[in-house]
């Protein structure tokens, strides 16, 4: 079946807060689905195609509205906290390496 145009539309508009590009297609892809469903179940039940493909789009609610949830459900979850804890733990790695090395070439100078 082919996708009406407004499915299109719709789905570009309720993922457009989507930064990462791949997500935002898989996101575009799988509200089109569901809008496709939605316009089948209502023609099995004989409701003519510009009603069912309105009905399709009614249910999804607005578009715009859609967007802000997606988006925020797509961001990434950087909290100040982790930062401080990866730099910590990046240089806890480096004073360790450090330390082992300048232990390593003290015992290979061995003394004095």
């Amino acid at each position: 079946m082919d996708v009406p145009d407004s499915f299109r539309r719709y789905a570009r508009r309720a993922t457009a807060d989507i930064d990462d590009r791949r997500d935002r297609l898989a996101a575009e892809e799988e509200l089109t689905a569901h809008l496709l469903d939605r316009y089948a179940a209502a023609r099995e039940s004989g409701v003519p195609g510009a009603a069912a493909e309105a009905d399709a789009l009614r249910a999804m609610g607005d578009a715009s509205d859609l967007a802000g949830s997606i988006g925020e459900a797509h961001r990434p979850r950087w909290r100040p906290g982790v930062v401080v804890g990866l730099v910590l733990g990046g240089v806890a790695v480096l004073v360790l390496i450090w330390g082992a090395l300048f232990l390593a070439f003290a015992v290979m100078a061995g003394p004095g």
